[in-house]
């Protein structure tokens, strides 16, 4: 992996780990999982693309 994948899904489960005290529940925290990966692996290609990486 690159450090610019790297950098981001770091990004990415830091956010999450910072909300996951506020979820209530094991099955909500795990959609919200869920959403931040497919979030995280939709964008990267073009936040990669404008930065020209």
């Amino acid at each position: 992996m690159d450090p610019v994948t790297i950098s981001f899904y770091a990004v990415v489960c830091g956010s999450l780990a910072i909300l996951s005290p506020r979820i209530p529940t094991a099955v909500l925290r795990l959609v919200v999982g869920i959403a931040a990966g497919v979030a995280g692996a939709s964008l990267l290609p073009f936040i990669r693309a404008s930065l020209g990486i």
